[in-house]
């Protein structure tokens, strides 16, 4: 029974629930001003990409790209490179949902795929493959990033067991 609630209280909090329409977000940087040379920024252009994450779904990201007349530094939105890798339609969260899925909790491409869908994202098996394989390169360039942290951690709890 409580389950059944719980299900039900999900089920009315989905993405597709909440979001009828596909919403539109507009993204635009918060830079108003040229860091190089303190010019005023113009409008370069302003794109639309489809896109998908966990919290939202299905999403239009619409983005205003700026750029300095005078010495063509151009302005994007850090709000967006934070939720998606760049030239991406899916969100860092699902990477790593993906990441975990196929890594950490052995399950199928199919599995993953139809558990995506329950969640408003449009995802095929193909693209769970490349997604897993990119948040394996993502998690070695994480780690190279993070190696001096970690070395330091082992350092301070006494160095790691490497056979009992």
């Amino acid at each position: 029974m409580l389950s059944e609630m719980r299900k039900k209280r999900r089920e009315d909090m989905s993405p597709r629930k909440l979001f009828p329409a596909t919403p539109e977000l507009s993204f635009r940087p918060e830079i108003e001003a040229c860091p190089q040379c303190g010019n005023v920024m113009n409008v370069l252009k302003t794109t639309k990409r489809t896109a998908f994450t966990m919290g939202i779904g299905k999403f239009v990201a619409r983005e205003t790209h700026l750029h300095c007349t005078r010495c063509r530094e151009t302005g994007r939105c850090e709000d967006l490179r934070r939720l998606l890798p760049f030239k991406s339609k899916y969100g860092y969260d699902v990477l790593v949902y993906v990441g975990k899925s196929l890594y950490l909790r052995s399950l199928k491409e199919k599995t993953v795929a139809y558990k995506l869908r329950s969640a408003s994202i449009e995802i095929s098996e193909n693209e769970i493959r490349y997604l897993g394989r990119k948040f394996v390169a993502y998690l070695g360039i994480c780690h190279g990033q993070s190696q001096l942290k970690i070395r330091l951690a082992m350092a301070r709890k006494g160095g790691y067991i490497l056979h009992i």
